[in-house]
């Protein structure tokens, strides 16, 4: 069961980490065998029970803390046992950027017994080098096997975008005429014909 004013409880929980206030979930929300998981940029931390539970958000606050860090954390949707909110963050000033999604699900009392945070810092379009290599260093075998599902769909899409016939196998591209590279034909009767293209 949810708190009857989901908003409110995602602005308590913003407040709570931008002034370093980790027993506000400790004490407040989580229940006593809550599952906390934090999921981001290649790991994944599965904590059980407060007392797992304690120190690892203590050190992810002090860690926001330490980088002078911002959230905005702005409500998505709800369901009778669930609330999720997006979050963004901001580091170092500016100088960085952390984004997210926060899932919370509730048990029967209102305390929450799952907390899943997914975030990825700096996250940039795959066509951005820095985050081309970033992805061929850490997961090589992923990044290579996406860059050919990427060339693959641009075949598919034929020239200039246009959509080819599935299973045509046929790529062709309409090149622009050149005739001053093209020696003029004659026919039988010695006209000149046209260079075609």
């Amino acid at each position: 069961m949810i708190p009857r004013d989901a908003r409110a409880f995602i602005a308590r929980a913003e407040l709570a980490t931008n002034s370093n206030d980790p027993e506000w979930p400790l004490t407040e929300a989580y229940a006593p065998e809550v599952r906390l998981e934090l999921i981001g940029d290649g790991v994944h931390q599965v904590c059980h029970g407060i007392a797992e539970a304690g120190p690892a958000v203590r050190a992810l606050y002090d860690w926001i803390a330490a980088s002078r860090g911002r959230v905005a954390k702005t409500l998505i949707g709800t369901s009778p046992d669930t609330i999720v909110n997006e979050v963004e963050g901001r580091l170092f000033n500016g100088r960085h950027v952390t984004r997210g999604t926060e899932i919370w699900r509730f048990d029967e009392h209102g305390r929450v017994v799952h907390n899943v945070i997914y975030s990825a810092v700096d996250a940039k379009p795959p066509t951005n080098p820095a985050a081309a290599l970033r992805m061929l260093i850490g997961h090589p075998r992923m990044a290579l096997t996406y860059l050919a599902a990427q060339l693959r769909e641009r075949r598919r899409a034929g020239p200039r975008g246009t959509p080819q016939a599935p299973g045509s196998g046929n790529w062709t591209v309409q090149l622009p005429c050149a005739p001053a590279r093209r020696r003029a034909r004659t026919d039988s009767r010695g006209t000149r014909k046209r260079p075609s293209c």
